[in-house]
């Protein structure tokens, strides 16, 4: 039996959190998230996922900190962040970075199907 994509879903908002668990759960994959960034972190570090979805709210730094740390995994995943692509363009924080991407915001993740991210 094939077991379930699992995604792990990194949001401080409550209400944006739910709407992506919701969204992972209808396409048949398995949600992961955790109450604290450095939960994340390890999780990321240490397990495997299909997809990580970043939801940029403030703070920014340690959610920049996950990604920058998961996308130098050997076997990293599709990173998608969600929101503050202009700060993000104009700073050039995750510019050397391959594997990341960008959405402007939570309802151009709910439009799509999460299998569009894994490519």
């Amino acid at each position: 039996m094939e077991q379930k994509k699992r995604v792990l879903i990194v949001s401080d908002d409550p209400h944006r959190l739910n709407s992506l668990v919701q969204k992972v759960r209808q396409e048949g994959m398995v949600p992961v998230n955790y109450l604290n960034i450095m939960a994340a972190r390890f999780a990321a570090q240490k397990d495997e996922f299909a997809l990580l979805l970043i939801d940029l709210t403030l703070p920014l730094e340690p959610k920049l900190g996950l990604v920058r740390r998961y996308i130098t995994r050997e076997d990293a995943s599709p990173v998608v962040v969600i929101g503050k692509g202009e700060y993000l363009e104009q700073s050039g924080a995750l510019d050397s970075l391959k594997g990341i991407k960008l959405v402007s915001d939570l309802p151009e993740v709910m439009g799509k199907g999460l299998e569009a991210f894994l490519d």
